[in-house]
């Protein structure tokens, strides 16, 4: 019985912060000290659930996501939510992109609040999929950018070059990569210069010049080539004849 009620108070405070009960830390005198007291209760209760949500609430105090970024608990909740948090403070980032869990340095590098300098040093993470978040993030620096489009796995230069902040010269070097997954993202990436997409239009790859025929950038001239030499493929005929492009 105890230990339902328990979940049951955990569940009613999670109820309350997404529907905005639970008031702001700046708010004063009684209500104040009454939010300070649900946020004690949350990590008194140590529900992986709520401790995550609280980890994650943009009304957290800074002294409260230095205290769950710390949390060693089951599953590495609080520390997720945390880095995960666009309003977590860049010092608790920079110490979270060191976690051991990479799910948490996963969340740093989606953060759009993460500095410069973290993202440089998750884009030589061991872990593939944080390198990929990493550039995807639209806060990376190009220099960053720029060294992931040499990445060793095809897997971070397809999300790099599905990323619309991805500078033109780097998408260019991309539509050379020659994995049909990096260069169907190039050829749907609506950054890609036009004088690319001519070119793409003629890759070896079917895919890569379906993902062309689908962009709107690519010329009117290009998609009609395009229905001429591969309009039999019915594929091919119903994305170009759907392009906004092509209708114009």
């Amino acid at each position: 019985m105890g230990a339902e009620m328990k979940t049951t108070i955990s569940s009613l405070i999670i109820i309350a912060y997404f529907f905005g009960f639970i008031l702001p830390a700046h708010a004063s005198g009684d209500k104040s000290n009454r939010t300070q007291d649900q946020f004690k209760e949350i990590m008194a209760s140590r529900d992986p659930i709520a401790m995550w949500t609280l980890a994650r609430h943009p009304y957290t105090p800074k002294e409260v996501l230095t205290e769950l970024s710390r949390d060693e608990g089951e599953w590495s909740n609080a520390r997720r939510g945390v880095a995960n948090n666009p309003n977590a403070p860049k010092d608790i980032l920079e110490r979270l992109a060191d976690d051991t869990d990479s799910s948490v340095r996963f969340n740093v590098g989606n953060n759009p609040n993460s500095p410069k300098n973290v993202l440089e040093k998750l884009s030589h993470d061991q872990v593939t999929v944080v390198r990929c978040i990493v550039s995807e993030n639209p806060k990376t620096p190009k220099s960053t950018l720029h060294y992931l489009s040499r990445d060793p796995d095809s897997f971070v230069r397809m999300c790099l070059a599905s990323n619309t902040h991805t500078p033109k010269e780097v998408l260019t070097e991309l539509s050379r990569d020659g994995a049909d997954i990096v260069g169907v993202q190039v050829g749907e990436n609506r950054n890609t210069p036009r004088n690319v997409l001519i070119s793409m239009a003629k890759d070896n790859s079917f895919a890569v010049r379906l993902s062309v025929a689908g962009n709107p950038n690519t010329p009117k001239k290009i998609l009609f080539e395009l229905l001429q030499t591969e309009g039999d493929n019915e594929l091919m005929r119903r994305i170009i004849l759907e392009n906004a492009t092509f209708r114009k």
